[in-house]
């Protein structure tokens, strides 16, 4: 061992340098940018029985499938599921509204900036700011023209979702899926301005930012969301 070295690590033992330890494990759901675990997929919302506390703690934990949510007797909600409006209320009623990260279904749309952010919150998330969504973003193929298999979903009507995760080419540096096409997404436009509604997404593969401020929209069926946690 080198002089300096020895050195080195004398000095950590005397507790005077402290050694860098490795960031934590992002949940399996999700993919570490920077200081972040941002979720894979496109959010889909689903309605719990408020007595489902163990299904509740392996929601937060990123660890159930839509199988199991479905054998729990858990309905999703939004365009990519259940419509709001079409739901009967006697479904939902005093249930508990969660968003997921699951690859291989519909992201939930025709959901509010409030929605999204109470289901969020739900499993100790929260939506994104515009500048760590395009960070998540970084590295995903711009420009791509859709093939309709494996590139971004860009073409037909805004409202034609594919599964969360099924275009295999549309996926960050970071490992994350469907930025770009599929829906737009809700995000804040920085920590300090949580409450400022902005969506983004469909068009970030032209090379513009495309950030469109939204006050008032509910249910539209092209905006959906996904959720990050600080790590």
């Amino acid at each position: 061992m080198s002089r300096s070295s020895a050195c080195l690590v004398g000095l950590v033992l005397l507790g005077v340098v402290t050694p860098a330890l490795a960031a934590p494990e992002c949940p399996p759901d999700a993919a570490r940018v920077g200081e972040l675990c941002v979720d894979r997929y496109e959010a889909s919302v689903w309605a719990i029985p408020p007595t489902e506390d163990a299904l509740l703690a392996r929601m937060r934990a990123g660890t159930t499938t839509a199988d199991e949510l479905h054998a729990a007797g858990a309905v999703q909600i939004g365009c990519g599921g259940r419509v709001f409006g079409l739901t009967p209320a006697a479904t939902v009623r005093d249930r508990v509204f969660v968003a997921q990260s699951l690859a291989g279904v519909l992201p939930s749309t025709c959901i509010t900036w409030d929605e999204a952010a109470r289901a969020c919150a739900t499993v100790g998330k929260r939506l994104p700011s515009i500048m760590e969504w395009q960070a998540a973003a970084a590295g995903t193929p711009r420009g791509m023209q859709d093939d309709e298999r494996s590139d971004c979903n860009l073409s037909g009507p805004p409202f034609a979702m594919v599964p969360t995760g099924s275009r295999a080419r549309c996926v960050s540096s970071a490992g994350v899926y469907d930025m770009p096409g599929n829906v737009e997404e809700w995000v804040h436009l920085s920590p300090l301005a949580p409450d400022a509604r902005v969506r983004t997404g469909r068009n970030w593969y032209a090379g513009a930012v495309d950030v469109q401020f939204w006050t008032t929209r509910p249910l539209s069926p092209t905006t959906g969301f996904r959720c990050v946690r600080q790590s």
